[in-house]
């Protein structure tokens, strides 16, 4: 095995040099002395140690994916692994062909191809495109669109990977609806990515495809499906075709609609969200306030949402999230507006009120801090147990006076006290029967 240039190890060297002389090229051998050899023999863990610095060198993250097995590898492994494929391009080929081997499942190739898509280089979009465009990768439909999206995963795409997008959506006119709209998901999310790094033209053909499947759309699945993937790619020129699919009859439109204006922080965007947030229907006011909580509302719009709350138009089931979004610090909603602001602070009020604990035994905690909040005093613990159902005065009686002291120098005993309303336990007695 040829020696790696350069690299040269003498006895006496010190901790450090010997650590910058064993960088060197993974296929390639080092010189050790039996010295040296000898010097390190008593501890066996030195990480110096020349078998452990080439068995380092021979890791690979292909050869550690194999090894994990159905092992989900952690968060950190993964970071590190994507890190090494930014680097070392050739490891991007190498887990190509864990993905083309027969004895690899689907879940070890969808790794491998988290792997790429998280290192998101050039090399690894290639090795992504041609492994998804072998036959193995289509041997199912579901599976080979979710393989699709893990392109959607990459920041950065490049030309090439959004027209592979382009022709896989073409392909998938065939295919069952959840395939197109997993399809088509993955092309408006990488159209928005392709957009947010300059690659504007780009973005631009690609996004015309869905817009226009989406004026010859026809049933409410593929128009929902088709309008989640234009809010994906963001583009500001197609705010009056969302708002003008907000106002759709079919509920499912509008929830997906307004989940496509979340992108879209504009005016007309938020006001159109304010008013979803009043919809009979509950998907499609809680999608608003989803989209909603990605914007930057103003004191006005804020408002605007507190009186909603007070006129009650705003679902119940939503108290919670739009207690939240209200609740939220925002450096433009001061107390110097008070007139704007004493909407928002009734509706807070109202709020806490109604999203008091469920928990009997938090009752009087909540009671004492909703009242706080409202300015009121805290509920006594007679008007907290006539809340739970319970009778005051029963209670009351039902307590037993405590005993009277003792007398000096007397030995204190326990006196029962036998109240009126406490039933007597009958006593169990014998029967005699004659002969």
């Amino acid at each position: 095995m040829p020696l790696a240039e350069g690299v040269v190890a003498r006895p006496g060297d010190s901790r450090g040099r010997r650590a910058r002389l064993t960088r060197f090229d993974p296929g390639a051998a080092i010189a050790v002395p039996s010295s040296w050899k000898r010097m390190h023999a008593s501890d066996p863990t030195d990480p110096l140690d020349p078998p452990t610095l080439l068995a380092a060198s021979a890791v690979s993250v292909a050869s550690t994916l194999r090894a994990l097995g159905s092992t989900p590898p952690s968060d950190v492994w993964r970071s590190a692994a994507a890190a090494l494929l930014r680097v070392s391009p050739r490891e991007c080929e190498t887990l190509a062909g864990v993905f083309e081997d027969e004895r690899s499942n689907d879940d070890l190739r969808m790794r491998v191809l988290d792997l790429l898509a998280a290192a998101g280089t050039l090399e690894a979009q290639v090795v992504m495109r041609r492994v998804l465009a072998l036959a193995i990768a289509r041997r199912d439909s579901r599976t080979f669109a979710a393989f699709v999206q893990r392109l959607a995963m990459i920041a950065s795409p490049d030309g090439p990977t959004l027209r592979f997008l382009m022709s896989v959506y073409a392909e998938s006119r065939a295919e069952t609806h959840d395939v197109r709209a997993a399809c088509a998901y993955a092309l408006g999310v990488a159209t928005g990515h392709a957009r947010s790094c300059g690659e504007h033209d780009s973005a631009v053909r690609a996004s015309e495809v869905i817009r226009r499947d989406l004026s010859q759309a026809a049933s409410v699945p593929e128009k929902c499906a088709l309008v989640t993937a234009l809010g994906n790619a963001g583009f500001v020129t197609d705010l009056a075709l969302l708002l003008r699919a907000s106002h759709d009859v079919d509920a499912s439109v509008r929830a997906a609609s307004a989940l496509a204006l979340r992108k879209l922080d504009l005016a007309d965007a938020r006001a159109r969200l304010v008013a979803l947030l009043a919809d009979a229907e509950l998907k499609v006011a809680s999608s608003a306030l989803t989209a909603l909580s990605e914007h930057n509302v103003d004191v006005d719009e804020l408002e605007v949402v507190a009186q909603l709350v007070l006129a009650g138009r705003v679902p119940a089931a939503l108290d919670d999230r739009v207690l939240r979004f209200i609740a939220a610090p925002r450096g433009n909603v001061t107390s110097s507006s008070p007139r704007r602001t004493s909407a928002v602070e009734s509706a807070l009020r109202l709020l806490l009120g109604r999203t008091m604990p469920s928990d009997r035994t938090s009752g009087a905690y909540a009671s004492g801090a909703v009242a706080i909040a409202s300015g009121a005093r805290p509920r006594s613990s007679a008007a907290s147990l006539a809340s739970l159902g319970l009778d005051v005065e029963a209670s009351r009686e039902s307590i037993p006076p405590p005993p009277p002291p003792p007398r000096p120098g007397s030995v204190p005993s326990v006196a029962v006290r036998r109240t009126e309303s406490a039933p007597r336990v009958p006593q169990p007695q014998a029967v005699v029967r004659r002969r």
